[in-house]
């Protein structure tokens, strides 16, 4: 600390308050008792996804009808929290196996519209539930 930053008398920054708020909807599933379906902070919204359905069992019949029910399960809580796929601005994807990486983005382009949000994909050694993937997103409310 300088000398000079003890006799500083000008007011503090104003740091805005933000509220946390929990997004819920009947929608999408809710995943676990720990894992709200989304949070909202401010002017973003944060979520995790994976291939569940509405009565909480891992969607069973192939990679794509896995990665559409994780999309779906996306779209219900961004449109529960007054949002949309158009204002996703980041996704973590976590592929069981990145041999689904080229069926992945073909999905990816049905749900997500130009221009794409930043993303990044890696391979965990394991999924929870061992699901095919699972996803993280940040969007703006």
């Amino acid at each position: 600390m300088r000398e000079n930053d003890l006799n500083d008398t000008r007011a503090p920054l104003a740091v805005p308050k933000i509220r946390k708020q929990e997004i819920k909807t009947d929608k999408a599933p809710k995943i676990h008792r720990y894992l709200p379906q989304g949070i909202r902070a401010g002017d973003l919204i944060f979520l995790s996804a994976a291939p569940i359905d509405l009565k909480g069992n891992l969607v069973k019949g192939g990679f794509e009808k896995a990665a559409k029910q994780t999309f779906e399960n996306v779209r219900a809580v961004l449109t529960a929290a007054g949002s949309s796929m158009k204002n996703i601005v980041r996704i973590d994807v976590y592929l069981q196996n990145l041999e689904d990486f080229d069926r992945f983005n073909k999905i990816y382009a049905e749900y997500i519209p130009e221009p794409y949000p930043a993303r990044s994909i890696c391979q965990p050694a394991r999924t929870p539930l061992d699901h095919p993937l699972g996803m993280v997103v940040t969007a703006l409310a």
